[in-house]
């Protein structure tokens, strides 16, 4: 994991990951965020402002690397189990019709395995963004020195990525 002090950014939990099986060459990354907008690859596709300000996720597909990358964002308020497989639904159905996968409902076995890893792993991300959080509210409340701790970090202006 790496923590760096970003003063324009907020705190954001990253995790990037192949996906097994289908498309081994592409990618998933998740996002856990304040707000959407707050990480930058996807602010930067917006052609107005203002777009997206009710959501609370998004899906979409990064096509800009070398590698298409299905994305996630969730913003950290309003994380839930309902959100993460909601979100993870529009992946799925991304991934499968972009290798032609035709969901079969007398035969979903295929599809079953494949929404419990993506929804394993994107709970993953939730529980290292909680766990940071909790470890940062504790070094914060129980410090006897202001100067243990850098102020940024108790303000929560730092960048969280690990892989």
């Amino acid at each position: 994991m790496e923590t760096q002090k970003r003063n324009d950014e907020k705190r954001i939990t990253t995790k990037t990951t192949r996906i097994p099986l289908y498309c081994p060459e592409n990618r998933i990354r998740v996002h856990i965020a304040d707000r959407l907008k707050d990480v930058e690859s996807f602010r930067k596709t917006l052609s107005d402002e203002n777009e997206f300000d009710t959501a609370d996720a998004i899906a979409f597909d990064d096509v800009r690397g070398k590698h298409k990358t299905h994305t996630i964002i969730i913003e950290r308020e309003h994380i839930s189990a309902g959100l993460i497989v909601h979100e993870a639904i529009h992946i799925k159905n991304h991934i499968f019709e972009s290798i032609g996968i035709t969901l079969d409902p007398m035969n979903d076995e295929p599809e079953a395995y494949f929404m419990q890893w993506l929804v394993d792993f994107i709970t993953s991300v939730w529980e290292k963004d909680k766990e940071d959080q909790s470890s940062l509210d504790n070094a914060c409340s129980k410090r006897a020195n202001p100067n243990v701790i850098p102020a940024y970090l108790c303000k929560y202006h730092y960048y969280l990525q690990f892989e």
